[in-house]
């Protein structure tokens, strides 16, 4: 019995049912997290999305391993990680901009895989037609417009609503003390912040397991500005996705993220996105407010998620059309047989 235990497990990791060939390939693209983490991650991956989500550089090397020959045309600057809960609005001075919410996987790369990425992680949402969503994404990238539809729209109040439950939630913590999944700051910590950012007032830290920045250390801090008490996070800056592969120095990784901003944010956002250097770790800075949240796609009914889903496709053309000059146009039959190809991989790496 211990034998054929032993023999089994080789397969099939004790966690998931996720081959251990595919747990083994996780663990070489987190080189930093340790195995029991990484297969905490793993578990607490429920659904084929979570898992879609999570792990961002294993869809680049899948594409490396199944089809680049295929997606390697192009080039210019990618989403990088563009999916269903990357998106949503952007609030400024009482505008709202529907786009890339977290570019932390922005890089220059095939703009092929970048509309895989996005076109995959639809499809284990919900079935739609093929041809439509490449429709839409072809309007945008020939800036044909499609007026945003309502569901989209009504999505917007969804994000201030967010945003007024975090800012109360923000106020308890400020007034308060780190506590739930916020923990106190360490000594080292505190000292860095202090000497780094004048305006630093108190902060926690904090640490996710689901997502595809989990077992990355962040911060909540909260500035002083002017006579105003902000909240940002300091999220690590880790190779982006799509560069899985490359090593960016300090000064690469900052002028990326930089030029990200600018180009999906535009400049109106640059004061308020932007590297910041923590001891010897470089990070990106952003506010907590209604215009960086996730919004929750859950209780839509199955006609208003295709339009959301057929827009995000049409911004994502958008975006692609603005980063390349070369031919953007995509074969939909050949683009949809690799797409079949990829998809019916990933599901078996991942036990789907």
């Amino acid at each position: 019995m211990l034998v054929f235990f032993v023999l089994f497990s080789t397969f099939v990791s004790y966690a998931s049912g996720i081959p251990e060939s595919t747990v083994a390939r996780l663990k070489s693209l987190y080189p930093d997290q340790t195995d029991t983490f990484v297969r905490e991650r793993i578990t607490v991956a429920t659904t084929a999305q979570d898992k879609w989500t999570a792990f961002p550089p294993y869809f680049y090397h899948l594409v490396d391993r199944a089809s680049k020959d295929s997606l390697s045309g192009r080039i210019g600057l990618c989403a990088g990680d563009a999916h269903l809960e990357n998106f949503g609005f952007l609030l400024h001075n009482g505008s709202a901009l529907f786009g890339l919410n977290d570019l932390d996987d922005s890089a220059m790369c095939s703009l092929d895989q970048d509309t895989m990425r996005l076109f995959i992680g639809h499809r284990l949402l919900t079935n739609f037609s093929d041809k439509d969503w490449l429709d839409a994404y072809h309007r945008g990238v020939h800036r044909t417009l499609i007026a945003m539809p309502k569901v989209v729209s009504s999505l917007k109040k969804d994000s201030e609503a967010a945003g007024e439950k975090l800012t109360k939630k923000l106020a308890k913590i400020y007034d308060g003390s780190c506590a739930g999944e916020f923990s106190p700051l360490g000594q080292v910590e505190l000292d860095l912040l202090k000497a780094n950012f004048p305006q630093f007032i108190k902060g926690c830290a904090r640490l996710k397991i689901k997502g595809g920045s989990a077992g990355n250390r962040r911060f909540l801090v909260f500035y002083k500005i002017d006579q105003d008490i902000r909240a940002f996070e300091l999220k690590p800056l880790v190779t982006p996705a799509p560069l899985y592969k490359t090593k960016l120095s300090e000064d690469e990784r900052s002028a990326l993220y930089r030029r990200s901003v600018s180009f999906f944010l535009g400049d109106t956002f640059k004061r308020e996105y932007y590297p910041v250097k923590l001891g010897t770790v470089l990070y990106q800075r952003r506010p907590l407010s209604a215009g960086n949240m996730a919004i929750q796609y859950d209780d839509l009914a199955s006609r208003d998620l295709e339009e959301v889903l057929f827009y995000e496709a049409y911004i994502l053309g958008k975006y692609h059309s603005m980063s390349s000059t070369r031919d953007l146009g995509i074969s939909t039959p050949r683009f949809v047989e690799i797409a079949d190809k990829l998809m019916k991989k990933w599901k078996s790496e991942f036990g789907e």
